[in-house]
């Protein structure tokens, strides 16, 4: 659980905006780019909205990987779980079991 936790706060921020829009964002900056004359700090303005975007959208690929990362623990922890269930019931018989045969062994009864 404590694995879980420290996923579940080591998340990863997310930009604003969708990976689409971004994509979308990227690839209308890189037409602009390469189909107009710009001056050189236009140019360079813009290329760094395109690093921008493109920068947002590693994040949400890491957002992306992180969250199928928490639902695999998350999946884990859980099957811990009711495999602890599980043998916590099988405990349960076998010292509801044991304590029959001490109490047969008292009353001088054992099960042949």
């Amino acid at each position: 659980a404590g694995q879980l936790q420290n996923l579940t706060k080591a998340a990863p921020k997310r930009p604003r905006e969708s990976k689409t829009v971004l994509e979308q964002k990227a690839k209308r900056l890189e037409r602009d780019r390469t189909t107009r004359s710009l001056p050189l700090a236009q140019e360079k303005a813009i290329l760094r909205q395109i690093d921008a975007a493109k920068k947002g959208i590693r994040q949400h690929d890491q957002g992306d990987k992180h969250q199928i990362l928490l639902r695999r623990k998350k999946a884990e922890v859980e099957a811990s779980r009711a495999a602890l269930r599980t043998i916590n019931v099988t405990l349960s018989e076998i010292e509801t079991a044991l304590s029959k045969v001490e109490l047969g062994k008292k009353l001088g009864c054992l099960p042949s």
